[in-house]
């Protein structure tokens, strides 16, 4: 059936096309044309012979102007539902599915909207509009049983899948498409059908699984539902609590072995379950605490290793090694007394032993009496270290007795001109003097005098025990 699409200003060309194409059916109204025109023609002599008939009356124009003016009103009310009655036809024959189930309603009002053009185009408008208004209403009521048909048999087939009554439901969605192919949700609906046999093996997994309290198979039986039956809202419902109760066992699981790590002193085991407990659940407050409790044991741990080692190396009188352990853990553990005066004491030991050295390396400074005496003084501001260096206290022994032995040296009284400078080889230089006071062991010495342009001198002394001082009297003399 061909369509038509009239608007106001075409609706004559409309007409003219609805008398074309039923000239065989509607044959009168080519008198009905042909009694029009000579109305027409009768208006126009009417018009040419005013001149020579008497004109109209004012009452009388105002009746006939009154006439056509409702005329006309009433062709443009009609014009307008013919309109609207033609677009609503349209728009259902335009919807292959819907034109095919309700064709013969469609052919009804496709006729009763022909008659209506034939009607208005002859003129006769009575029960025109009401005519219109019955197959404009006929229209919209197939476009109504046509989507509540579509639905209501989609809805008894949903109902029956629910009820798992699957083979009632396959029949009605396929009545379904055959009212409309395109029908999307039955296509679906029919594809989750075709599956279901599936679905039920895969929720016996899952119930089986679940029983055991397997959480992998359990995920692994609802994804394979989810994956197959997108629709499955239960599955999905139920893959999504059995993942976040997976979860949160998972965690508690790793919870359990940190403490039991840490029960265990295991820091290093502590720390990796821990750190797979973070990747878990990020924020859970009890990380902080796992890892606070971990970095106790930690650091007791380092603790005890330090305080090992520090003892090892005291007993071994290793105060070197002592002092950088002590460092390092003063550094790690700055609130630790025992780090802290370790250190502390370790590098009052060491300074100790660099200062006895030096004066171990050249005793005879001891004969200067000032450098005896710092030396004494120093040896007991050390004495509180002696009780825990066994190395320091010996040569602290052996500078004592040095300092004894030059206690009970020989006093040598040595005169010059305070230009030469005096030395006692193999034991040290007295420098410039005019007169100083020696100690020296009894034995031979040799005496020597230098001065710039003068010739060096040599003198031998015995040194021995007297009753008087011991003089010795030397410069030089004798120019080059």
């Amino acid at each position: 059936m061909e369509k038509m699409t009239p608007n106001s200003s075409s609706l004559d060309s409309t007409l003219n096309a609805v008398k074309h194409q039923q000239q065989q059916k509607w044959k009168v109204l080519g008198g009905v044309a042909l009694v029009g025109m000579l109305l027409v023609i009768g208006v126009y002599f009417s018009i040419e012979s005013s001149e020579v008939t008497p004109k109209l009356t004012p009452n009388e124009l105002s009746q006939v102007q009154q006439a056509s003016e409702v005329t006309q009103a009433k062709r443009q009310q009609l014009q307008e539902k013919l309109l609207a009655l033609q677009n609503a036809l349209d728009t259902v024959q335009a919807d292959e599915a819907m034109s095919k189930w309700a064709a013969k309603r469609i052919d009804s009002v496709s006729a009763g909207l022909q008659g209506a053009y034939a009607n208005y185009a002859q003129g006769q408008f009575a029960g025109l509009s009401d005519k219109l208004e019955e197959l404009l209403d006929d229209v919209q009521q197939i476009a109504k049983d046509y989507q509540s048909t579509l639905e209501s048999t989609y809805q008894a087939g949903v109902i029956a899948f629910k009820k798992m009554e699957y083979d009632a439901a396959k029949g009605l969605l396929e009545q379904v498409l055959q009212i409309n192919p395109s029908y999307v949700d039955a296509e679906n609906l029919l594809t989750r059908i075709a599956i279901q046999g599936d679905v039920a093996k895969w929720f016996e997994q899952f119930k089986a699984a679940k029983a055991k309290g397997d959480f992998q198979t359990q995920i692994r039986a609802l994804e394979q539902i989810v994956s197959a039956d997108a629709q499955n809202h239960e599955a999905h419902e139920l893959l999504v609590q059995i993942k976040q109760q997976s979860a949160i066992n998972h965690f508690e699981r790793l919870v359990e072995q940190v403490l039991e790590a840490i029960k265990n002193q295991q820091v290093e085991e502590a720390k990796n379950a821990l750190r797979k407990a973070q990747h878990a659940e990020p924020q859970n407050p009890i990380i902080a605490t796992l890892k606070t409790q971990i970095q106790t044991l930690s650091d007791n741990q380092q603790t005890q290793q330090f305080n090992e080692q520090l003892k090892l190396f005291q007993q071994s009188d290793e105060w070197e090694t002592v002092a950088l352990i002590a460092n390092k853990a003063t550094a790690q553990f700055p609130d630790n007394v025992n780090f802290a005066q370790l250190s502390q004491t370790s590098e009052e030991i060491l300074r100790a032993n660099n200062k006895l050295a030096s004066y171990l390396s050249r005793p005879e400074r001891l004969s200067d009496v000032g450098i005896k005496t710092k030396a004494m003084e120093f040896l007991k501001s050390i004495e509180p270290l002696l009780l825990q260096s066994p190395k320091l206290s010996k040569r602290a022994d052996l500078l004592s007795r040095e300092v004894e032995s030059y206690s009970l040296k020989i006093n040598v009284i040595v005169h010059s001109d305070n230009r030469s400078t005096l030395k006692v080889l193999g034991v040290g230089v007295i420098g410039e003097v005019n007169s100083k006071q020696i100690e020296l062991k009894p034995g031979r010495y040799r005496f020597e005098a230098s001065r710039k342009g003068y010739k060096t001198e040599i003198l031998e002394v015995d040194v021995q025990q007297t009753i008087k001082p011991l003089e010795v009297t030397l410069m030089c003399k004798e120019k080059v």
